[in-house]
């Protein structure tokens, strides 16, 4: 058997690293191997080791009796690898697809789902406890490359606590984003994430939609209380317990998640083993209070959570230690050639069933949605006399999509790039401006001919709906595909509007869309699926246009269609069959 693989990647702000050069792996398999092995562990790193590896959620049962877990199977409660080097590498970026993988299934019906929150409902009620993490697992038949497959994971959730492990039968594949505790200069922090909303498909629909979860009595209400619980863990084996950040909204590629910030100062003399008993496993993954919502877990739920749920991190001398709370991850055995993903969310008695399953919905989209490699761009109008026409709201267009993806942006520079672009010219100019994920710009210029405002252009209803579900319709980047391929459809057609899966026309192929009865010119709303463009934009800010949905009737029966944007404002639009 080859060395084990081990990765843990921030793709974020964070470093990274590749931990090699094995000395020796600790593999446990028996509850009461977990502690002698956690001390074994503390050992090889006071000796100069860095040790990297993961602890299962069932491992409580090793740390502390009263934690109750169902039996594991074949997966180890415990895998560490004992290293003499840790190297600093550059986040891993996705490469081509090579691997299979077929439908995820769930590991229980949407009955047993219900009948399950239903029981523990019942336990609130009766005062067993306050919140349980009730999950389940989903699974899907794999084969090929995981290293692949956790860059499509990384690249659908981009996380400061990623993680790949390949150990020779089972491989981890973690997208994690929620941290367990580091240590570091002897502060502890612990982040605790609960409260999760999907994203909104654009900057204002997202900001709406973070506010939400941040007001959100019922988020707020299961958040404290596992605050509340990690600081009496904390207090177990440090002091200074502080929560310097509650209630903190963090977006993921398709997730908003609610966190909170606890820190305290570990006491002297405390140990690997001492520490780790005291928190494990994370509040956020059981609920409250610890001891007696575990035991619920084991009656509603079916099957071991194995990984899920458990900690995925490293040690390394000096006293730096970081682990993930292993949510977000897929465990693949190889033996079997199944990938299992576990997803669940906290249950209070105000949960609804069908709130709760679209929540753990929500989670597992990352499964599924592998966002395309792409920048950002705007299209500029620019002429001597004028300067560039509309700069403000293409600039805060481009900066609320850089918000949106996390692409870095910094306003000045990208003033100054343009700047430079057109220094010197006095002719119109159609000024492309493109920005990549870590802010690297690029201008172009091109002299713009003059088009004659009488111009029409031949354009078809496209047959192929787009969907108004889809976030990128919403920002201007270079994945062209659902515009061009729809365009080339018809060779001879100059020009196609689109329109979305309910019979709602959306756009142009490069501008939007205006519909003309007498004096009232309409455009459609941005909910139905449509770059908000900049000219767009400014005449519905002076009345000129106003917003209402548009059917594929209306367009027909329309006295004028127009095509705008900001280089050739009005275009005509002439409907062919």
């Amino acid at each position: 058997m080859s060395d084990p693989i081990v990765l843990f990647e921030s793709h974020r702000k964070g470093a990274s690293y590749r931990f090699c050069d094995l000395c020796d792996t600790i593999c446990v398999s028996h509850p009461k191997d977990v502690a002698p092995a956690l001390e074994r562990i503390e050992q090889a790193v006071h000796s100069g080791l860095h040790a990297a590896g993961f602890l299962s959620y069932e491992a409580a049962s090793g740390l502390d009796p009263v934690l109750k877990t169902h039996v594991p199977g074949d997966f180890p409660l415990m895998w560490f690898g004992l290293f003499r080097h840790r190297e600093h590498i550059p986040v891993g970026t996705p490469n081509d697809r090579n691997y299979d993988l077929d439908s995820w299934r769930p590991s229980v019906s949407r009955a047993a789902y219900d009948t399950a929150l239903n029981r523990i409902r019942d336990l609130i009620i009766a005062g067993d406890t306050y919140q349980v993490n009730y999950s389940f697992r989903m699974r899907a038949n794999f084969s090929g490359n995981s290293l692949s497959f956790y860059r499509d994971l990384c690249r659908a959730q981009r996380t400061d606590y990623a993680a790949y492990l390949d150990i020779g039968r089972f491989q981890i594949l973690s997208a994690s984003p929620e941290l367990f505790f580091s240590l570091k200069n002897n502060t502890l922090i612990a982040r605790p994430m609960k409260g999760t909303a999907p994203r909104g498909r654009w900057w204002e629909e997202d900001e709406a939609r973070t506010k939400q979860l941040q007001k959100s009595e019922k988020d707020r209400a299961e958040n404290v209380m596992i605050v509340d619980l990690m600081r009496s863990d904390l207090g177990r084996v440090s002091s200074g317990v502080k929560v310097p950040l509650l209630w903190q909204v963090e977006r993921y590629e398709t997730v908003l998640q609610m966190t909170s910030t606890v820190t305290s100062r570990m006491r002297c003399g405390v140990g690997l083993r001492e520490l780790v008993t005291a928190l494990f496993p994370c509040g956020s993954v059981t609920g409250a209070p610890k001891v007696r919502t575990m035991e619920i877990i084991k009656e509603v739920e079916r099957t071991a959570r194995g990984i899920y749920t458990g900690s995925i991190g490293y040690l390394s001398p000096g006293g730096d230690i970081a682990f993930n709370v292993a949510i977000r991850t897929v465990c693949i055995d190889r033996k079997t050639g199944i990938a299992e993903f576990g997803v669940g969310s906290g249950i209070t008695c105000d949960s609804s069933n069908d709130g709760e399953y679209e929540e753990c919905l929500t989670k597992a989209r990352m499964l599924a949605e592998r966002q395309p490699v792409f920048d950002l761009f705007e299209t500029l109008r620019y002429d001597g006399k004028n300067g560039f026409f509309l700069l403000n709201r293409h600039i805060d267009r481009i900066e609320a999509s850089s918000r949106y993806f996390g692409f870095a942006f910094d306003r000045l520079n990208v003033l100054s790039e343009l700047e430079k672009a057109v220094s010197g010219l006095d002719t119109p100019q159609r000024v492309r401006l493109v920005l990549s994920r870590r802010g690297c710009v690029q201008v172009e210029t091109t002299p713009l001919k003059n088009a004659s405002q009488d111009r029409v252009l031949s354009a078809r209803i496209s047959p192929l709906p787009v969907d108004s579900r889809d976030p990128l319709l919403f920002h201007k980047t270079t994945r062209r595909e659902p515009y061009t391929s729809r365009l080339n459809m018809y060779p001879l057609c100059e020009e196609i509007i689109l329109i979305n899966e309910r019979g709602e026309a959306t756009e142009c192929s490069i501008g939007n869309l205006v519909a003309k009865w007498d004096d009232l010119y309409v455009t459609p709303p941005i909910s139905c699926g449509l770059l908000g463009g900049t000219f767009r934009a400014e005449l519905l800010s002076r009345g000129k246009v106003t917003e209402q949905v548009l059917k594929i009737d209306d367009l027909k029966r329309a006295e004028v269609l127009y095509m705008i944007n900001s280089v050739r404002k009005w275009t005509r639009l002439k409907l062919i069959e």
